[in-house]
């Protein structure tokens, strides 16, 4: 795990709250995602998403197929759970009324925004 660690943002709306939790690191073994979000519910936690930040800062530092651990291969899985689940306790108490703003912006002159560059992205 890279050094920016764990990062939980929680936000309540209508009665519901989502934790969006951060890991640093690059990539996350298979099903460690799932276990997450299954181990906040207990946190009254109703949705979520786990990202990781791809870092490389913790890259090529072991000798190896990869160069670097994925999030859950090394540390112990339990210890993981517990650091988020700590996180989300903390960003729960630190739940403060927000107001959301949102805005449409077009960017012209960009060859990539512009709807014909769409058209070269292969589609499976």
């Amino acid at each position: 795990m890279g050094a920016g660690g764990i990062t939980v943002v929680i936000i309540k709306c209508g009665g519901q709250k989502a934790a969006y939790v951060v890991i640093d690191g690059n990539n996350m073994v298979s099903g460690l995602r799932e276990e997450i979000l299954s181990s906040l519910g207990s946190l009254g936690i109703d949705d979520g998403e786990v990202f990781t930040t791809d870092t490389h800062a913790v890259s090529a530092l072991i000798l190896g197929k990869q160069g670097y651990h994925t999030i859950g291969e090394v540390i112990d899985k339990n210890a993981l759970l517990d650091h988020v689940k700590n996180a989300t306790l903390a960003a729960i108490a630190r739940l403060q009324p927000a107001k959301v703003v949102s805005g449409k912006v077009s960017v012209k002159g960009s060859p990539f925004w512009e709807q014909s560059s769409f058209s070269i992205v292969p589609s499976d």
